[in-house]
């Protein structure tokens, strides 16, 4: 069943899923490419012998190491690439920077959890700071006031900035899928992804943060990943096109 549904949902956004992951792989290339360009041309009007053709092979090189890196290293691309830690290459907006309403109560989680689960809020997307402050109060109004939740209902919200905005954190626990929720880290892209996809650089700093979390023992080594739909029936969350992007990652219980 799962398979069936991950197949429809690729249907439906399978182009978007290619440009964003090749922006994602060639981005870094590109200030590379346009530095080798610009000293070809100034050892030209020096006189220097270097050519173009040459600056032109070594680019080719660059980028051809970057279309073979995926989630798994890959053998055939001999550039190590040094991977940052990942907590640090993520920038978290915290609640006070948002505009955040204090909780009217904590409720502290277990710590290290074994599940993170994945949602998307289906609101309109963000790609700023204030955009995503404005996103965030609106659903911690109507979640506090309307759906009688103690808090925004997500440990952590992701904008199609890349950046990380706090919920209830990594030490309390959310309110979002019952008896799912003492057991797991919740992360909302902000958005509807039912048809669209997040953007690169939100899908990245998701996978980053997550990372995070393991490497301080707040998730355990073997958690679970898993989207709201799959634990409650009455929710097509976190969107069939998101849904079928979180399918590939790690720790997916259905990745092939």
């Amino acid at each position: 069943m799962f398979s069936a549904d991950i197949r429809r949902s690729e249907e439906a956004c399978n182009g978007q899923l290619k440009l964003a992951y090749l922006l994602g792989n060639i981005r870094t290339q590109e200030n590379a490419y346009l530095n080798l360009r610009s000293e070809a041309q100034h050892k030209r009007q020096a006189g220097d012998m270097v050519t173009l053709g040459v600056i032109s092979m070594m680019v080719m090189i660059m980028i051809d190491c970057a279309l073979c890196q995926t989630e798994i290293e890959q053998p055939a691309c001999k550039v190590r690439i040094v991977t940052p830690d990942p907590c640090e290459a993520v920038h978290l907006v915290s609640r006070s920077d948002w505009g955040a309403v204090d909780p009217t109560q904590k409720t502290p989680l277990d710590l290290p959890v074994s599940m993170t689960s994945i949602h998307h809020t289906l609101t309109e997307g963000c790609c700023n700071v204030p955009q995503c402050s404005a996103r965030l109060q609106a659903i911690q109004s109507k979640q506090m006031t309307v759906m009688n939740f103690d808090d925004i209902g997500c440990n952590f919200l992701v904008g199609n900035d890349g950046r990380i905005y706090e919920g209830r954190g990594w030490t309390n626990k959310g309110q979002l899928i019952q008896e799912y929720d003492e057991l797991s880290h919740s992360i909302c892209f902000i958005g509807n992804y039912t048809e669209d996809a997040p953007s690169w650089f939100a899908l990245d700093s998701a996978k980053k943060w997550i990372e995070c979390g393991v490497n301080k023992d707040y998730i355990v080594h073997q958690y679970m990943l898993f989207g709201h739909r799959e634990k409650d029936n009455s929710t097509q969350c976190p969107g069939d096109c998101l849904f079928s992007i979180i399918a590939r990652w790690p720790h997916f219980p259905y990745f092939k």
